[in-house]
């Protein structure tokens, strides 16, 4: 049923836009040419002198600061600017391509959900609270007792605990949470968080072009190892 309701906003954007119809023809395409630019900037990244950071560090102390830098440095740095841009403009197209598809198609599965039968809700209400946030406590759990046993074999880290806090606990909550909000059919805000976790959780073309135009972002202003 999706899958045809997909189709046919796909066949009547490309009927209403000539510019998506080329793009949408064309992802594969994009996508070939994309990973041949990604291997590219790869091997320049590893055959770059080893004390470039990022593009930005280096044109703030070498360019802007009157530091010399060496011919060859310089080289390297504009082939990974012009090599890194055309990688995450590549990136940014095909998510917002697949964005107009996955977002509406998102909505739409949403609003069915939160339409379902009395039956089925009342089904859904009558799991127990371990049944429905069982795996979240036990994540909680486990995430504490890998602090404590760390804490005492080495030393107290807080923000290393933090930040694995955070990375592994956080989107199961999330999961959890996103189980539960069909529970409150006439709220509107978790009809809101529903669409948002499924575009960027669910959906993983749009939410993985997400992730690495991120990760192109922290290649040219902190480390162009992030561009791997």
């Amino acid at each position: 049923y999706y899958f045809i309701a997909e189709m046919n906003l796909i066949y009547s954007k490309a009927e209403a836009s000539p510019l998506f119809s080329r793009l949408h023809s064309s992802l594969g395409t994009i996508k070939i040419i994309n990973y041949g630019l990604i291997v590219a900037l790869n091997v320049n990244i590893l055959l770059s002198p080893s004390h470039i950071d990022s593009p930005e560090k280096v044109i703030e102390y070498n360019l802007i600061g009157n530091h010399p830098i060496e011919h060859f440095a310089f080289i390297s740095v504009m082939i990974t600017i012009v090599l890194g841009s055309i990688v995450t403009i590549l990136y940014f197209i095909i998510m917002c391509t697949m964005a107009t598809i996955e977002i509406p198609t998102a909505i739409k599965q949403v609003s069915d959900e939160f339409t379902l039968e009395r039956k089925m809700r009342k089904y859904v209400e009558k799991r127990t609270f371990f049944e429905v946030w069982g795996s979240s406590l036990v994540a909680i759990i486990c995430s504490f007792v890998f602090f404590g046993l760390h804490t005492v074999n080495f030393f107290f880290w807080p923000s290393f605990y933090t930040e694995i806090f955070i990375f592994l606990n956080v989107p199961i909550i999330m999961r959890t949470a996103r189980s539960v909000v069909v529970l409150h059919p006439k709220n509107k805000y978790c009809k809101y968080f529903a669409i948002v976790y499924d575009c960027v959780f669910v959906k993983s073309f749009v939410r993985n072009n997400m992730v690495l135009c991120f990760f192109c972002v922290l290649g040219y202003v902190i480390n162009v190892e992030y561009f791997s």
